[in-house]
């Protein structure tokens, strides 16, 4: 089970640099992630979609825009989702 989810070591933290995000989560012995970041709830506007043996993901792609609320989720293999969000300064 995946969850924990953090950003900048905080739980949906606002204020979050939009040019500095490192996504977090506790896992038991999965050992393979899926990350997915987007604009919108319904994540359907992906900006991030990355695959990760590790407990976190450092954001390295577009910078994200100031002011905006992102939602991003983790699972491992095909399991179920772990969601959460964040909002950039």
């Amino acid at each position: 089970m995946i969850e924990g989810l953090k950003v900048n070591q905080e739980t949906n933290p606002a204020g979050v640099p939009a040019e500095d995000v490192m996504f977090s989560w506790e896992a038991g012995e999965e050992r393979q992630f899926t990350v997915e970041m987007c604009s919108d709830a319904a994540y359907k506007r992906t900006v991030m979609y990355v695959d990760t043996r590790n407990h976190f993901y450092r954001y390295d792609g577009l910078p994200l825009k100031e002011g905006k609320t992102y939602y991003w989720r983790v699972r491992s293999g095909i399991g179920k989702w772990s969601t959460a969000e964040f909002a950039t300064a």
